[in-house]
Parts: structure tokens; C-alpha cells; sequence
């Protein structure tokens, strides 16, 4: 073989091997966590949400304690002798981002941020608990559907209801749980046949303790009355004694 075949060929080798190593551009599309609007690549950050954490001592631990956020849109109460051995109390509210499975199986209208409490003792174990603590969740919707309270069930991939009650002048749902720690959330009630709300009525003797009960002996039956929201006259309906 001449110098210059030689040569030729050991050009086109180099060339071939260039093209073929060259890294390919990475593609905008189907990348996780990244958008593009120009063929650019933009990765997404998300915000960490801030914890809340508080050493309960030995004194504390045998009076109890109620965590409070400043926005008084979540609770966490230990009451007196729920645990045994000091402990420390964190909370964080959860972005929807970093619940996208929980959020695609939720039993109804999401109507509150989600909570996540944890009670860590001092080795980093859970906290043992002798009686329940007291959650106490902000409603975020207007609606006057019932709202109950939910934890989500990690290891059956569902969410689980909790005996809840309604405070009305603070717009806080309230329930009791025996574990040490969850992720919460409030939806509205699935099949939407509850609602609560402050109301005007048509108070009697039958309710001079609950000047907004609906019972009444004065009106017959089948008489149309109006009933409207309280913090929205807006929103009025007409309704006809029955009971």
C-alpha cells in the first residue's frame, strides 16, 4: 500500500471516529422535571417547605402542649401523658408536587393544604403514644360540602377517614389519631349529601340555647323560608319546613 492510501485512510478513520463519539444533544422533551419553550432546557426547582419543630421536655410531656403555625391553619395537640418520654414535635405543610400519586386517588375535592407531623423521640425512633393526639387542619375551599379529614395510607395506597368535627368560627376541621406520623389532608364529602355552614334561621323556644337550629313550631309544614350563608348573604336558597 502507497504512503498516500495509507495516509487517506488513516484520515478517514479519525473522521468516522469524530462523528460516532460525538456526544448527541440531549432533547427538551420527556426529560423529568424540565420544560423548554425555545429548545433550551429549564430545570424546574421545587421549594422545600419549612419544618416546624419543638422539644416537648419532661414537664411539658406531663401537662401536654398544642403546636400552632402562625397562619393558625394547622394544629398538632399532645395532651398530658400522651407519651411517656420527652420527644420533639416537626410539622411541615407538603407542596401538591411531592404528592402526585396521593393527589390522582383523592376521595373527593381537596379542600385543605396537606400536613405531615411527625413525633421523633431522642434516639430518631418514632415517638410511642398511650392516648391519641388532636389534629386541627384550615379549610382552604368555600364550599359548603362536609369536610373530613384524611391520612394517607402509605402502604395501601389509599386515603383513610378520620372522625372529624367542624369548627365554623375558625374554619378548622378537627380529628383524633393514634399515629405518631402522618400525612394529612381535608376533601370534601364524596357523595356531597352534608353541608356546613353559618346560617340564618327562625329561632323559637325549641331553640333558645342554638339560636341557629333549624327546629321550629311555629311555621307549618311545607312553608317556604329563606335561609341564607352568613358569612356570604350572597349565597341564599329557599327551603319548606318538614319537621
Amino acid at each position: 500500500m502507497s504512503n498516500r492510501n495509507k495516509i487517506f485512510i488513516d484520515w478517514f478513520l479519525i473522521i468516522y471516529l469524530t462523528i460516532c463519539l460525538a456526544p448527541i444533544p440531549a432533547r427538551a422533551e420527556g426529560l423529568d422535571n424540565a420544560s423548554s419553550t425555545n429548545g433550551d432546557i429549564i430545570q424546574e426547582t421545587v421549594e422545600e417547605p419549612m419544618i416546624y419543630a419543638l422539644r416537648l421536655d419532661e414537664a411539658t410531656v406531663l401537662r401536654g402542649y398544642t403546636f400552632t403555625t402562625s397562619e393558625n391553619d394547622f394544629k398538632v395537640g399532645v395532651v398530658d401523658k400522651a407519651v411517656i418520654k420527652p420527644l420533639t414535635v416537626r410539622f411541615k405543610k407538603i407542596p401538591d408536587s411531592h404528592m402526585l400519586t396521593p393527589l390522582e386517588k383523592t376521595p373527593g375535592e381537596k379542600a385543605s393544604a396537606i400536613w405531615e407531623y411527625d413525633l421523633l423521640a431522642d434516639d430518631g425512633s418514632a415517638g410511642k403514644l398511650t392516648k391519641p393526639i388532636y389534629l386541627a387542619v384550615g379549610i382552604t375551599n368555600a364550599k359548603m360540602n362536609r369536610k373530613i379529614m384524611y391520612y394517607w395510607d402509605k402502604g395501601q395506597e389509599m386515603w383513610r377517614a378520620l372522625p372529624s368535627s367542624i369548627d365554623l368560627e375558625n374554619k378548622l376541621i378537627r380529628a383524633t389519631i393514634y399515629l405518631p406520623y402522618a400525612r394529612v389532608a381535608l376533601f370534601d364529602e364524596p357523595d356531597a349529601t352534608t353541608y356546613e355552614a353559618w346560617v340564618s334561621w327562625y329561632p323559637t323556644e325549641l331553640t333558645t340555647r342554638n339560636q341557629l337550629g333549624c327546629a321550629s313550631n311555629v311555621y307549618p309544614m311545607n312553608t317556604p323560608l329563606w335561609v341564607c350563608r352568613l358569612d356570604n348573604l350572597s349565597k341564599c336558597t329557599i327551603t319548606r319546613v318538614n319537621f
